[in-house]
């Protein structure tokens, strides 16, 4: 038994070792793509593209925060369908949800199935239900000690958010808010 249970965590440890080598060349791959980027909306179709896939999320979505700081508008969004983006392509930051709510707080919201996302926002139930979303990964983009915009990454299965897959979001997050700095500079 003891050769057994040596063999597992010998493998566990493998597979979290391939599974962080994995993490790193997506984040690498990321890093490079987003050094590439000259626009706004090049920096969204990056960033939504390759972190849909580097982190095996069902759909994507980046909103950014209008001049007045009131509404957000979803520049770019993978896997949402038509009715979201199209209804909701700009909402107040009073609207219930993740994203709304990443955007008035600065906070990450971690969101690990369906019952807890309804439990926190029943208002939007009928969304939940529609899009089968059963776990939400939501990061502010952060420039100057200030929110500018927030990526939501949804998830048709439960999951778990384990401290490093947290921080693998929060680098992509920090990575996309600099990458839209150097557009806007740009394009200034």
């Amino acid at each position: 038994h003891d050769a057994e249970r040596l063999q597992r965590v010998a493998e566990q440890a493998r597979d979290e070792a391939e599974r962080a080598h994995r993490r790193t060349a997506r984040l690498q791959a990321l890093t490079a793509a987003l050094a590439e980027t000259r626009t706004v909306d090049d920096v969204a179709a990056v960033v939504v593209a390759q972190a849909v896939e580097a982190t095996g999320a069902s759909t994507g979505m980046l909103a950014l925060l209008d001049a007045g700081a009131e509404e957000a508008t979803i520049v770019r969004q993978t896997g949402l369908g038509p009715v979201i983006p199209t209804q909701y392509q700009r909402f107040p930051l009073s609207s219930p949800g993740t994203t709304a709510r990443c955007l008035r707080t600065g906070e990450p919201q971690w969101v690990e199935s369906r019952e807890a996302l309804l439990a926190e926002h029943p208002e939007i139930a009928p969304y939940i239900e529609d899009l089968q979303l059963e776990a939400v990964a939501t990061v502010p983009l952060v420039v100057d000690d200030a929110v500018v915009g927030a990526m939501a990454f949804t998830f048709a299965e439960p999951h778990a958010f384990p401290v490093i897959e947290r921080e693998l979001f929060l680098a992509v997050g920090r990575q996309t808010a600099q990458a839209l700095e150097r557009a806007r500079l740009i394009d200034a």
